[in-house]
């Protein structure tokens, strides 16, 4: 995993305030054009595989899923399913997707997997599956742009 650049002692920035952690010294190396080594971008090649991966909603996933749905109703609890876009390009299955917005309701499902804008540039990575701060924010502006306030 150090080889992949996924363990690596990185000064952090913990914000209690939003639970969020940062990677203030990498982002200041990608602002310097420094961080994407050719070392670091041999961790990218090869690795997306746009497909469709394969279905793994079975019957034990769906009934946990099912009691965290009633939970969600139960409390009244405004949600949203975000399934994450990540560099390997391969699409949620349809059954799974459709599964997921049976539970949960199509309203609040968002799918950003498969071949997309944030899928197709490493630089939206900080190595193959930790997505950078600023696809957080595009995907929780595009979420909550379209959803019409409640008065």
């Amino acid at each position: 995993m150090t080889r992949n650049f996924l363990i690596k002692e990185f000064n952090i920035t913990y914000e209690l305030r939003y639970n969020e952690i940062r990677y203030d010294s990498i982002e200041h190396e990608i602002n310097q054009g420094n961080y994407y080594s050719p070392q670091r971008l041999a961790v990218f090649e090869g690795k997306q595989t746009p497909q469709t991966h394969p279905a793994v909603i079975g019957d034990s996933q769906y009934s946990l899923l099912q009691n965290m749905a009633a939970l969600l109703q139960k409390h009244h609890s405004h949600y949203k399913v975000i399934i994450s876009p990540l560099y390997y390009q391969q699409k949620l299955h349809p059954e799974d997707k459709r599964q997921l917005e049976m539970l949960f309701g199509e309203n609040n499902i968002y799918d950003f997997s498969g071949v997309n804008s944030i899928t197709e540039d490493y630089h939206n990575y900080y190595e193959d599956s930790h997505y950078r701060p600023c696809v957080a924010r595009f995907i929780l502006q595009t979420i909550y742009q379209k959803e019409t306030p409640k008065r």
